[in-house]
């Protein structure tokens, strides 16, 4: 875990209802022993798409995936079974 998920969890532990947005496995497992509530990026496009935010979940699920973002196959068919 990096100094900026570090700092991020040490801020959400002293605001009351945050919402941590965190996607490092570590960090999450850290986060959950503070029992902060966390979502993750791609958790996050999910609630975007259901809200109208944003039009189409797949495309940029792809382009985070091509810009570098380490994803599962199981979790990308997932999310994106019946989101588009």
């Amino acid at each position: 875990m990096d100094n900026g998920e570090a700092s991020s969890i040490a801020l959400a532990t002293e605001i009351k209802n945050a919402l941590l947005i965190i996607d490092e496995r570590k960090g999450r497992e850290i986060a959950k022993t503070f029992n902060l509530e966390i979502i993750g990026t791609l958790g996050l496009l999910i609630k975007a798409k259901e809200k109208g935010v944003i039009s189409n979940l797949k495309d940029i699920v792809i382009e985070l995936i091509k810009s570098g973002f380490r994803v599962s196959d199981s979790i990308v068919n997932e999310i994106l079974k019946d989101k588009d």
